[in-house]
């Protein structure tokens, strides 16, 4: 056989796999929400000039941020 076919058997069968697989694992195990990007997460998002209100209105924090909030926005 000659590479090319090779190649092009290796390449269709790893694109069969990979459709197969992601019709097995389904999209619906996401959270809901944003799409978060590597490294940065969502910082894309966060206005940067009023930080902590933008912290309060992201619901993408951990628990313990978002309950932080609520008590300091219940106060003022």
């Amino acid at each position: 056989m000659h590479a090319t076919t090779i190649f092009l058997a290796v390449y269709i069968s790893c694109l069969l796999f990979l459709s197969a697989w992601k019709k097995m694992s389904g999209s619906g195990k996401l959270q809901p929400g944003p799409v978060a990007f590597p490294i940065i997460g969502n910082a894309l998002q966060l206005n940067m000039k009023n930080l902590s209100q933008s912290m309060c209105e992201v619901k993408i924090f951990i628990s313990h941020l978002l309950f932080g909030c609520r008590w300091r926005l219940r106060g003022a």
